[in-house]
C-alpha cells in the first residue's frame, strides 16, 4: 500500500489527470502487515450472525441520511430483496459492493460496515455532508479491494487498522481534512 501511495502522490504533484492516476499503477506485491498496526483486529460489540445485511443497510442508511439521498428509494421495499438494491451488489447472497457516490450521504460512517465482511469495494466518495473519522472497524474489511472516500469532509487520523487491507488495490482519500501516513 505504501509504495501505491507514494506513486499516487508523486503522480498528483507531477500534473497527472485524476483520469489517470490510477492506470498501471498496481503495486508489484503486497507487503505484510506494516509493524506499527495494532494487532488483532480490533472487534465490533455485535458478530455477523447478531446483525442482517439487511440490518446493517438500515443503520447505514439511518446515520447517512438516507431519507435525503437522490438514489435507492427500492431500499427495504418488502418485495425487494438485499442484493438487488441499488447501488449494492451481492456475491453468493453476500453484499460485495456499496457505492453511493455523489447521493447526498449525511452525517457520519457507522462502525457496523465493518461487520460486512465480503465487501470487496466501498464507495462513498463525493459526498459532501459525509463527516466525521474513518472508523477503525473498516479494518476487518480484509477483502477490500477498492476503497473510495475522497471528496467528502472527513477529517481526523487515517487509522493505521487501514493497513490490514491487503487485497486493497484502489484507496482515494484525497480532498479531505484527514491526517496521518498509511
Amino acid at each position: 500500500i505504501q509504495e501505491y501511495v507514494r506513486k499516487w502522490t508523486s503522480m498528483k504533484t507531477s500534473g497527472i489527470t485524476e483520469n489517470h492516476r490510477f492506470q498501471d499503477y498496481r503495486p508489484r506485491e503486497v507487503s505484510a502487515v506494516p509493524s506499527n498496526v495494532p494487532s488483532p483486529i480490533p472487534s465490533l460489540s455485535s458478530s455477523p450472525t447478531q446483525l442482517s445485511q439487511k440490518e446493517i443497510l438500515q443503520e447505514l442508511y439511518n446515520s447517512l441520511g438516507g431519507t435525503n439521498w437522490n438514489c435507492c428509494t427500492d431500499w427495504f421495499a418488502e418485495s425487494v430483496p438485499v442484493c438487488s438494491y441499488t447501488n449494492i451488489a451481492c456475491t453468493n447472497g453476500a453484499i460485495s459492493t456499496i457505492v453511493l457516490k455523489d447521493v447526498n450521504l449525511i452525517g457520519t460512517i457507522p462502525t457496523v460496515i465493518g461487520l460486512l465482511s465480503h465487501l470487496e469495494e466501498l464507495g462513498l466518495d463525493h459526498n459532501q455532508f459525509l463527516s466525521g473519522t474513518i472508523p477503525t472497524e473498516l479494518g476487518q474489511l480484509t477483502r477490500l479491494v477498492t476503497f473510495e472516500l475522497d471528496s467528502t469532509q472527513l477529517s481526523g487520523s487515517i487509522p493505521s487498522e487501514i493497513g490490514y487491507l491487503t487485497s486493497l488495490y484502489k484507496l482515494e482519500l484525497d480532498y479531505n481534512s484527514l491526517t496521518g501516513t498509511i
